[in-house]
């Protein structure tokens, strides 16, 4: 198995490697589980996707990481920490995405919970996520994590649709955000 970013009660969470291109594909192009992004991604945009989970791990040793089960090693979705531009800022936007077979048993917040407990652990000030105003079960999910909501805007990258901004300081962290 590749290195391990951190384990859970019950997930492993890992990069994702080339050898995951069929698993990420089966996640990414699930249209239950990717029924709030613009359109579930095709051949394509989860090879785009692998890419660049591949190349953030290189460039700033975080990124989009493998969410497997311990008991059995069966890929339940994707969590992680992607520093990019939003607003005119670097950021670093948390996201979770868990297979719709998997839902409602608590894994896509012990995974979110994880990576936030890592980013506190390594240093980075605070973290962003976003999603769809219309998306119930991620808005509770930030909140849980005790996330403030700082704006609403119309998201060109999905349809303009309305998306919250959510954003949690570690205050134990030094400013600027690496």
């Amino acid at each position: 198995m590749a290195d391990v970013i951190f384990e859970t009660e019950r997930l492993v969470v890992r990069p994702w490697t080339s050898a995951d291109r069929t698993a990420i594909l089966d996640l990414l192009s699930d249209p239950i589980t990717m029924a709030h992004w613009e359109r579930p991604l095709d051949e394509a945009g989860a090879d785009v996707w692998l890419e660049w989970a591949l190349a953030d791990m290189q460039r700033v040793g975080y990124a989009r990481w493998c969410v497997q089960q311990i008991s059995d090693g069966q890929i339940v979705g994707d969590v992680g920490i992607r520093r990019k531009e939003m607003f005119g800022k670097m950021v670093n936007d948390l996201g979770y995405i868990i297979d719709h077979r998997f839902w409602h048993r608590g894994f896509g917040y012990e995974a979110a919970a994880g990576a936030v407990e890592w980013a506190r652990a390594n240093g980075l000030a605070d973290v962003v996520a976003n999603m769809a105003t219309d998306n119930v079960a991620s808005v509770a999910m930030a909140e849980k994590l005790g996330m403030i909501r700082e704006r609403e805007f119309a998201n060109p990258t999905n349809r303009n649709k309305s998306t919250f901004w959510y954003r949690l300081v570690f205050p134990d962290q030094p400013s600027p955000v690496r």
